[in-house]
Order: C-alpha cells, then structure tokens, then sequence
C-alpha cells in the first residue's frame, strides 16, 4: 500500500523528497521498481561526502562521484555539495565536476576540503553566469591573480580558508555585482593576510567572525555603501574601518579594537546597535578603549 502511494506521486513532488537526500541514498531507491530505476538521474541536487565511501565499497570515492556525473540528467544543477579530503580525491576531478556543473547552470556550489592537505580553488572556474551562493570550507587556498566575474552571485560564504595574499581578497570580491551576503570566518591557523579588504557596493547583509589570537594586528577596511545588517563577533586586535551610511543594525560582541574616524559616522543611521566590547591593550598600559564598553540601544 505505502508504495503504491509513492508511485502514485507526481513526479515533481518525488524529485523534490529526494533532494532533500544525499545522493548515495537517492542513487539506492533505484532499486525500488522500474519506475524508479532512473528517477534518480532527475534530482536537482548532487551532495558527495568521501566519508560515504568506505573501503568495501567496489569503487573509489572518485569513480563513484564520476560515475554519477556521467548518469545525471538534470538540465539544471539547483545545488552541488561536496565534502572530501585530497587524500582521497584527485584535485583534477574536483575541477572537472565544477565545471561539469557549471555547464549544468549550476546555482548553489558547497565545497569542503578536510585535513591535511590544501585545495586551491581553481580562478578559472570564476566565471559561472547562473551560480547564486557559493560557500567555501575550510582547507581552501584562494588565489585569484584577477577579478572573478560571477554576475548571479548572492551570497558568498568564506569558513576558515586560506588567502594567497591580500590582491587574491580583493580580486574575489570585485566580480559580484549584486552580491547581498557575505559571511566571513576566520582563525588564527590562517593568518597569513593581514589587510582584508571589503568593498562592494551591492552588499546588504555582512558578518565577520574572527577568532584569532597571538600578536599582531588584523585590519578590515569595509567601504559598503548599500549595507543594511552588519555582525561583528570575536574579533581581537584589528584596526577597524567601516563606511556604511545606510547601516540599520549593528552587532559587535566579544572583540576589541582601535575605531577609525568613520567608524562611528557609519553608526548615525543604526535604528538597533549593540556593543559589548572588551578592552585593547598595546605593550605596557596603553588602552586604546575603556576597561570594558557595554552599549545596546534600540530604538
């Protein structure tokens, strides 16, 4: 009874349960009828995990993602998830499924790389017209020698990777000219870029998480004009300088810094600010804040 009902479902509605799957388990119900031996191949999302792959599995985790490409019909890629460690996978076949799914118009792009070693994120594949949200993850080397032109991007997430040098920073964000999101992570174990650079004119919403510790400045010089929603959380030891006139809410906690002259013009259009900052102290008593800043106001 139960699987009469789902053969009963429209096809539409099938494709879109089963793309809420990762793609080993979608690829498994081919074996549930005919009518489902192929059903697969339509599913708009691809997600591969090498975690998935163990080693009584009759094929790597390589000629297994592969395989998969080479069976998917879907005219269009909603989204493509992957998650893998280069011990395990070739770099080659990272960049040849990329692009596969870039000519598969491809809107949603998720890659993350695991320890130990570093992927670097081909600029050749920069060049995707229909991607909107793109999120890197973790072992990831950006380097960009030239601007990016990605004219559908939305949202850009940046967790935990590694910047060539600050030119690969700015050539990454210039190619977007209606990017709205920018979420960015960052940790002490990648902290080889010390001016970061944020200047898009598009941008609605940023958040910059910092957690990095040691000696030593970090600086973000952030020129947004359009921003509306800004979070700023552990950030310690950074010179900061924001030019956001049209900013209406505000988040800093957990951090401590040296403010720049329009930093604090930038504030004037907040309706909803919250500070919770902690002291900055240089070499032996220089403060550059109080003991401790507590501000929120609401309006």
């Amino acid at each position: 009874m139960n699987k009469d009902r789902m053969n009963q479902l429209p096809e539409a509605l099938t494709l879109k349960i089963l793309s809420f799957l990762p793609t080993k388990l979608v690829i498994a119900t081919s074996v549930l009828s005919k009518q489902w031996r192929s059903l697969w191949k339509f599913v708009p999302n691809l997600e591969f995990d090498s975690k998935d792959c163990g080693e009584s599995e009759h094929q790597t985790f390589s000629e297994s993602v592969s395989r998969s490409f080479l069976s998917h019909k879907a005219p269009v890629l909603e989204s493509l998830d992957l998650s893998l460690r280069l011990d395990e996978v070739n770099p080659v076949d990272i960049g040849l499924w990329i692009g596969i799914a870039f000519a598969r118009h491809l809107r949603e792009l998720v890659l993350c790389v695991r320890p130990k070693q570093t992927f670097t994120f081909p600029s050749s594949l920069c060049t995707c017209n229909t991607l909107e949200t793109l999120k890197l993850i973790l072992l990831i080397l950006v380097d960009i020698p030239s601007p990016v032109l990605l004219k559908s991007l939305r949202t850009l997430h940046l967790d935990s990777v590694c910047y060539k040098d600050e030119a690969s920073i700015r050539n990454l964000l210039s190619g977007y000219p209606i990017l709205e999101t920018l979420v960015v992570y960052r940790d002490d174990y990648y902290g080889n870029v010390v001016n970061f650079d944020i200047e898009v004119p598009s941008l609605k919403r940023l958040e910059i998480y910092d957690d990095r510790f040691g000696e030593g400045f970090r600086r973000y010089t952030i020129n947004v004009p359009s921003l509306k929603y800004l979070a700023i959380q552990e950030l310690r030891f950074f010179f900061f300088s924001l030019n956001a006139p049209e900013l209406v809410e505000a988040y800093f906690i957990g951090g401590s810094f040296i403010i720049a002259d329009k930093f604090l013009g930038s504030l004037k259009s907040a309706k909803r600010l919250s500070l919770d900052l902690l002291p900055l102290e240089i070499g032996q008593g220089f403060k550059f804040m109080p003991p401790c800043i507590q501000i929120r106001c609401i309006v």
